[in-house]
């Protein structure tokens, strides 16, 4: 069986669902996957989770408003393309 996935080191740290019982066996058994998940982890253990703001209900708007004129009338074609 091969080793674990990057994504699935992730999951298996945070203890997310999506491994299935073979990789958590596998993980289970295997040394380099089971090193490799402690460096992982004592990587992720010095993150500080940072709470993130919700944007204003004026977000969309404010973006939009700082985009130059331009950039929307070329969207505009793209749009109404319609794709084979």
């Amino acid at each position: 069986m091969s080793h674990l996935s990057q994504e699935e080191f992730v999951l298996s740290y945070y203890g997310e669902p999506g491994l299935g019982a073979d990789r958590h066996e596998h993980l289970a058994q295997c040394q380099a996957c089971i090193a490799e998940l402690a460096g992982l982890a004592i990587v992720l253990d010095r993150v500080t989770p940072v709470d993130v703001p919700e944007p204003g209900d004026d977000y969309e708007a404010r973006v939009w408003s700082r985009l130059p004129l331009p950039v929307t009338n070329r969207i505009g074609p793209l749009l109404s393309r319609k794709l084979p």
